[in-house]
């Protein structure tokens, strides 16, 4: 109703803008056909708005009627468009709603082939013994054409009904019209009940209709069937997308038609006839609509007379002369008069009435020749009639209606020759082909319970069948298949339908099935796209088509045959094998191509060896078949492949390494970073390099992790070597131990020697130390902090990939070699992994402890004995103890702690600390031992420093916050108990030292050369050089004739870093004093003076 309006609003103003145009006085003059200049008799629906805008325009001002009225025909010939910014918009000339949705199928593809593929439908006889050459193709373009051969589909995607082909080549819309038209004869001429009506004041529709239908055009006076059957004529007429202009010139005719008929079956043929005699050119809105109606009435009629029926030559002239008039627009339109159009057309009803009337083939009561000479032609109009029950706006429900239309759908049955068994298979079939397009299960019940209707034996030339239909829902499929049965014959044979689902009929369709999947998968390949190996996307395609096969079609196949599975899988095994085979041969370098291949092989032969070894564990019947495939030994060829890959990244990863050190400045990454740049990149090459391997999905074995480990300890042992020769040893920042003195206080000599003579440090040892600041010590011990943690990341990181790896190579050995063999091989397998990984990362690990020790050892005595020489310890207890204080240089090394602690990370900062704090003690010693001769301590002067030793170690502990009491305590033992032999009486100190060279007189010193004690002799006569005390100087002159502390000037010099002691005999951290080899050579006078000293004193004492 509202289109209605609509249209009669737009022809309303259309009118009246031409009226405007007329009388506004733009048109000068009006011409008419009639010679009249008044528009009083124009019909204005019937001229052209654009023409008469046109006149205007240019400016001459004269509209020809006639033209006017030409242009309106020719545009109406187009669609109406207007043209804008925005775009070309256009309008339909006819009703979307009536014309139905646009078809969702694609086209069909044009499948070419060439004779000798058509030949032979034999599968490939080829065996993996015996390997083919193949093109760049692989083969895979034959596979391809012989698969489209043995399985041609339609555009349906589906397989065909396998008809002969159409000779006039009528489309599917030629037969869906005529399928139509058939339909309203056989309704009219059956003898429905039909009265006449002058107007249909109401029409009532069906739900369906109301959305469908167009009341552009005014219903006729005509008679009319009754009023249930012609609502339903109405919604097949909509279902089958005919307009109602063509189903109101249909009817006339086919109402005429049965008037004239008194019995008989009505055919095609009269149909055709009766259309071409009564319907005429002006029944169309077009010239275009015209021919094509025509030319579909000519190709039926040629379809039925001349390429189906057995004529004498004579008549097949006549009929094809007949039809050549009828198709020449010209002479049958304009130049034939109506007498001689029915002449042709009698003539034709003559040869077709003695068609009609030729003896049946089989016999059957009410059996006509066309049953079995057009039935190609019949099965395609009674598909068409059938697919009308399908709502054409919703393709997967059938119309409220479709019983109803079933029923007039079986008023064709005698003219096409259909009986009700026919009838339930090409509806099943055409279920099936819906189901298809739109996956609607309900469709495919449907079809199941049709099928079971049909009588077994039914006989149809039809191609291989294969169950890719809709794999989600092959368990009803296979409902379908048992309903209808198996095809069981050769595919250019006729097939018979059995229910008979016997294990070897599976086992052939089965067969059938996946070889029509390889092919759909060549046909894949070779179409597609990606710059990927062909190989390489067989196998993965290959691989997805075992997988469907083994979890949707095997689990409802092995009820029928168990072994169905198997046969798919060696299939899909040879087949793949023999393109691989030659591939592999050529295989030489771990490139891109050979890397791809290798890796979806080697999976496409796992998995089908896994699908196939469960198939027969669900058979239970290994017996029969052997138990395991042959593999396509891809392991064989990747391993010295895989192998000369990792040795080229070996070499390429010690170069970069070597490099990226030579680039490092030793400076934080980042503020939460604290490490060296080139380590986070060394792991980062050694991590990719280890994805790499493991994620080529390839077969691996211990010589490759023993090469890949290979690759991992070297690049982190030459790393750290590296790192270990950038270091210096740290007695190189130890001063030289001053000459042994006795104290005095009154000697003053004119001329002092000099002290402290110093070597002068080698250039190599001095810029080293130069570059080894503090700062960059830090970043290094952080380094290898950070290594310590990566490395058993990148250890456990290496062992799951091997252990992902490991279990595929297990199996494919288990398939090969007995069980107890395996037990105890996989045992010493495993240790011998384990041994590996753990020789490889505990030598890195141990290595870079090392390192790390002896750089916070080199941090504590770069501190103290170097950094805070000056500062420190060549001012502590200088001249005189009670001003020169511990405590007034512990603010340095509070700043000094600062510092570090804020470049190091947390888990290593107690061990820096500890060092900084034995490297103190050792100077707090050494300014005992070895201060020099500015150096004297009395008694009193020994409460102070025991209270400075106190605060030194207060000072460490920080109330709690800095490194633990025991530990403060106990590494200050040694220099607990120096200040007590300090402590002691002169003459104890003396009988102690006695003591110890009587050990040495006797060979019995159990000190160890170059380093101290405190019971030594070395010990205990630096304890009396540095006393207070007139009998130790007594002693030390008598015994030793040591030179008093007051002929040496020792104080520092000005530059006292830019020197190194000649040799170091300062305490270690061990708590033991290390003397240098100097200083060994001479105190052997020393021990000689020692020794004799004590045999004098034993002599006076007896």
């Amino acid at each position: 109703m509202e289109q209605d309006i609509l249209l009669q609003r737009y022809r309303r103003d259309r009118r009246k803008l031409l009226e405007f145009l007329l009388s506004s006085g733009l048109i000068e003059e009006v011409r008419s056909p009639s010679g009249s200049t008044s528009l009083t008799d124009a019909d204005f629906d019937k001229l052209s708005a654009d023409f008469i805008l046109h006149c205007i325009k240019s400016g001459g001002g004269v509209v020809d009627v006639s033209e006017a009225s030409k242009m309106y025909y020719t545009e109406s010939a187009h669609p109406i468009m207007i043209h804008s910014r925005l775009g070309d918009m256009y309008f339909l000339t006819s009703n979307p709603d009536v014309a139905g949705s646009p078809p969702r199928r694609v086209p069909p593809s044009t499948i070419v082939s060439s004779s000798n593929h058509a030949s032979s439908s034999k599968p490939d006889s080829f065996k993996m013994n015996g390997v083919e050459t193949y093109g760049d193709d692989y083969g895979l373009k034959h596979k391809a054409e012989a698969a489209a051969l043995r399985a041609p589909l339609g555009d349906s995607g589906i397989p065909s009904l396998g008809l002969p082909s159409l000779k006039t080549g009528l489309s599917d819309d030629d037969l869906r019209e005529s399928a139509y038209e058939l339909l309203l004869a056989s309704v009219f001429t059956s003898g429905v009940e039909m009265f006449p009506v002058e107007d249909r004041k109401k029409e009532k529709n069906s739900k369906f209709l109301s959305r469908l239908k167009s009341k552009r055009e005014k219903p006729q006076s005509q008679p009319q069937l009754s009023e249930r059957h012609a609502e339903l004529i109405d919604t097949i007429r909509a279902q089958m997308q005919i307009s109602e202009a063509m189903n109101a010139c249909i009817w006339r005719n086919m109402v005429q038609l049965a008037a004239r008929r008194t019995c008989g079956q009505i055919d095609l043929t009269q149909i055709s006839l009766e259309l071409l005699i009564g319907i005429f050119r002006s029944d169309f809105s077009n010239e275009k609509s015209y021919i094509q109606w025509k030319s579909r009435q000519v190709n039926i009629l040629e379809e039925l007379l001349y390429f189906s029926a057995k004529l004498p030559e004579t008549e097949r002239l006549l009929i094809q002369s007949c039809l050549a008039k009828i198709r020449d627009t010209k002479e049958w339109d304009v130049a034939m008069s109506p007498a001689q159009r029915v002449e042709v057309i009698s003539s034709i009803r003559q040869v077709a009435s003695k068609v009609f009337f030729q003896q049946g083939k089989f016999g059957l009561q009410s059996e006509t020749y066309y049953w079995h000479a057009a039935y190609h032609l019949n099965i395609r109009l009674y598909e068409k009639l059938l697919n009308g029950v399908f709502d054409i706006l919703d393709e997967g429900q059938l119309i409220e209606e479709a019983g109803a239309m079933l029923s007039l759908i079986k008023l064709t049955w005698s003219s096409l020759g259909i009986t009700d068994k026919l009838h339930n298979a090409l509806y099943g079939w055409a279920l099936v082909q819906q189901f298809v397009h739109t996956d609607e299960d309900t469709l495919l019940e449907h079809a199941v319970l049709q099928f079971q209707r049909v009588a077994l034996g039914l006989t149809i030339n039809y191609k291989t069948i294969t169950y890719i239909l809709k794999p989600v829902r092959f368990r009803k499929v296979m409902a379908l298949a048992s309903a209808i049965g198996l095809l069981t014959t050769d595919d250019c044979a006729e097939i018979k339908l059995t229910v008979n689902t016997s294990g070897q009929k599976i086992k052939y369709h089965v067969e059938r099935s996946v070889e029509a999947a390889i092919g759909r998968v060549a046909n894949i390949i070779l179409e597609s796209k990606e710059k990927i190996h062909p190989l390489a996307l067989l196998a993965n395609q290959l691989r997805l088509v075992a997988e469907r096969e083994f979890n949707i079609f095997f689990p409802v196949f092995r009820q029928w045959s168990p072994e169905s599975m198997v046969i798919s899988v060696q299939k899909l095994h040879q087949f793949y094998g023999e393109r691989l085979i030659p591939f592999l041969k050529g295989a030489s370098s771990l490139s891109e191509d050979v890397r791809s291949v290798l890796s979806a092989a080697y999976t496409l032969d796992h998995e089908l060896g896994r699908l196939y070894t469960s198939a027969l564990e669900e058979q239970k019947a290994k017996h029969s078949l052997r138990p395991y495939l042959d593999h396509y030994q891809i392991e064989k060829v990747s391993g010295p492949i895989i192998l000369d890959w990792v040795i080229g990244q070996h070499a390429h990863i010690l170069e970069w390494t070597g490099r990226a050190l030579e680039l490092e400045d030793w400076e934080p990454l980042s503020f939460h970073q604290r490490q060296a740049a080139s380590i986070v990149e060394v792991f980062r090459i050694l991590e990719e390099t280890v994805d790499q391997l493991f994620g080529m999905n390839l077969p691996l074995d211990i010589t490759h992790l023993q090469a890949l480990l290979s690759i991992v300890f070297h690049t982190l042992d030459g790393y750290l070597q590296r790192v270990l020769n950038q270091l210096v040893e740290k007695n190189h920042l130890y001063p030289s131990a001053p000459p042994l003195t006795r104290y005095t206080e009154t000697a003053i000599p004119l001329i002092k020697k000099r002290l402290n003579e110093y070597k002068v440090i080698d250039d190599n040892v001095l810029d080293r130390l130069k570059e080894l600041t503090m700062p960059k010590l830090c970043i290094r011990l952080n380094t290898l902090q950070y290594i310590q943690k990566q490395v058993g990341q990148l250890e456990d990181g290496i062992r799951k990939s091997w252990a992902v790896v490991r279990p595929s190579l297990d199996q494919t050995q288990a398939e090969i070699e007995p069980v107890e063999i395996l037990e105890s091989d996989s045992l010493t397998h495993h240790e011998a992994v384990d041994e590996l990984f753990a020789t490889t990362f505990s030598i890195i690990r141990d290595t870079a402890k090392d390192i790390g020790e002896k750089i916070c050892d080199l941090i504590g005595a770069r501190v103290v004995f170097w950094d805070l020489r000056d500062a420190f310890l060549f001012h502590l207890y200088r001249g005189d103890v009670e001003s020169t204080r511990l405590e007034n240089f512990l603010p340095n090394f509070d700043t000094v702690l600062d510092n570090v602690c804020g470049l190091i990370v947390d888990t290593v900062r107690d061990l820096v600390v500890l060092s900084i704090y034995k490297a103190s003690l050792e100077g707090f010693v050494w300014v005992l031992l070895d201060g020099g001769p500015c150096r004297a301590f009395s008694d009193s002067d020994i409460i102070l420093m025991e209270e400075d030793l106190l605060s030194l170690k207060e000072f460490f502990i920080a109330d709690g916050e800095g490194l633990q009491r025991s530990l403060v305590e106990q590494e200050a033992k040694f220099a607990e108990r120096i200040l007590h032999i300090f402590s002691l009486q002169t003459e104890t100190v003396i009988q102690m030292l006695m003591s110890a060279s009587e050990l040495i007189s006797m060979g019995l010193d159990s000190n160890k050369p170059g380093h101290t004690s405190m019971g030594d002799a070395h010990t205990l006569i630096r304890v009396l050089c540095h006393k207070k005390d007139r009998e130790a100087s007594k002693f030390l002159k008598v015994q030793y004739q040591l030179p008093m502390s007051s002929d040496y000037d020792d104080s520092p010099l000005g530059d006292s870093t830019s020197r190194s002691p000649l040799m170091s005999d300062v305490l270690k951290r061990s708590a033991s004093i290390r003397w240098n080899k100097k200083g060994q050579s001479s105190f052997k006078s020393v021990k000689k003076k020692i020794q004799g000293a004590t045999n004098d004193i034993r002599n006076v004492a007896r």
